[in-house]
C-alpha cells in the first residue's frame, strides 16, 4: 500500500531511522502533551485511517465516519472510566485522583488538536459533508470540560469542608487553614507535570474567586466585621497565611494576591 507524501516508510522504521530515547511528552505543534499511551495507539490508529482513505478515495467518505465513530468511542470510553468511576473496575484504582482526571483531560486535548488536521485531509479527497468530526469535536470539548470541572468540585469540597468546621481564634494558621494550604498544594502537584501553565491559572482563579466567596460566607454567619478587633486580626493573619501559600505556588498572577484584591471578602 502507498504511503502519504513525507510519511515514514517501511525502510526507515527497520533502519531505526526514528529511534531516540523516548520523551516524557509528546510534541505537537508549539504544545508539549504529557499523555497515557493509549493516545499514542489512537494516533497511530488515525493515521493509518488517513493513510487508507489516501490510497483508496472512492471510500474516503465511509472511512472517515468510521474514524469518526472510532474517536466517538474513545472519548465516551474515557468518560465512563474516568467521570463514570469505570476504572476502579477495570484497572482496580482506589479512587480517582486529580492526576488521573488531568491526564485525561490532558489527552483529549491531544486529540481536539489533531482533529481539524484530520478533517482538512478528508475534505481533500471527498465532497462529502464531515460533520461527523464536528460533532465528535464537540462532544470531545465538552467532555475536557467536564472533567475540569469535576476537579474544581473536588477542591472546592474540601475547602467547604474545612472552611464549616474553622473557627476564627487563635492560634494562627489554624488546623483548618493549614489543611487548606494542603489541599492546594496537593493538586498542584497533582496537575502541574500534566496541564499547560495557562489551563492551571485558569483553574486557580476558579479555586481563589470560590474561596473569597466561601470565606465571606463565613464571616457573614460568624458575624465578624472589618472593625479592627481581635477576630478580625485573626481572619487577616489566616488569609496572609492563605495567600502565601497561592504565591509559593506561583499558580495565580499578583494582582489576584494582593491585599486589597481581598477586600470582596468584607463586603456585606
Amino acid at each position: 500500500m502507498k504511503s502519504l507524501p513525507g510519511s515514514p516508510t517501511e525502510e526507515d522504521i527497520t533502519t531505526n531511522k526514528y529511534d531516540s530515547k523516548p520523551a516524557a511528552t509528546l510534541k505537537a505543534g508549539p504544545s508539549d502533551y504529557y499523555t497515557v499511551g493509549t493516545v499514542l495507539i489512537l494516533i497511530r490508529l488515525v493515521s493509518e485511517y488517513c493513510v487508507c482513505a489516501y490510497d483508496l478515495q472512492p471510500l474516503a467518505p465511509v472511512i472517515g465516519r468510521n474514524l469518526a465513530e472510532l474517536l466517538r468511542t474513545f472519548n465516551s470510553r474515557s468518560c465512563q472510566l474516568v467521570l463514570g468511576a469505570g476504572a476502579l473496575r477495570t484497572a482496580g484504582l482506589k479512587t480517582i485522583t486529580s492526576t488521573n482526571l488531568a491526564l485525561a483531560s490532558r489527552s483529549l486535548q491531544l486529540v481536539l488538536w489533531m482533529i481539524p488536521m484530520v478533517r482538512a485531509h478528508f475534505a481533500t479527497l471527498t465532497t462529502d459533508p464531515l460533520a461527523s468530526f464536528d460533532v465528535v469535536e464537540k462532544d470531545i470539548g465538552h467532555h475536557v470540560q467536564q472533567l475540569e470541572s469535576k476537579v474544581l468540585s473536588i477542591i472546592d469540597t474540601l475547602l467547604v469542608d474545612q472552611l464549616n468546621v474553622w473557627d476564627a481564634k487563635p492560634p494562627v494558621p489554624s488546623k483548618q487553614f493549614r489543611n487548606i494550604s494542603r489541599h492546594l498544594t496537593k493538586l498542584h502537584e497533582a496537575v502541574s507535570s500534566v496541564l499547560p501553565e495557562e489551563q492551571i491559572n485558569d483553574i486557580y482563579e476558579v479555586i481563589h474567586k470560590n474561596f473569597k466567596t466561601r470565606i465571606r460566607e463565613q464571616l457573614v454567619k460568624m458575624n465578624i466585621q472589618n472593625n479592627g478587633g481581635p477576630q478580625h486580626g485573626v481572619v487577616t493573619a489566616e488569609i496572609i497565611f492563605y495567600l502565601e501559600t497561592m504565591r509559593t505556588l506561583r499558580a495565580l498572577p499578583e494582582k489576584y494576591l494582593s491585599d486589597r484584591a481581598m477586600d470582596y471578602i468584607w463586603t456585606r
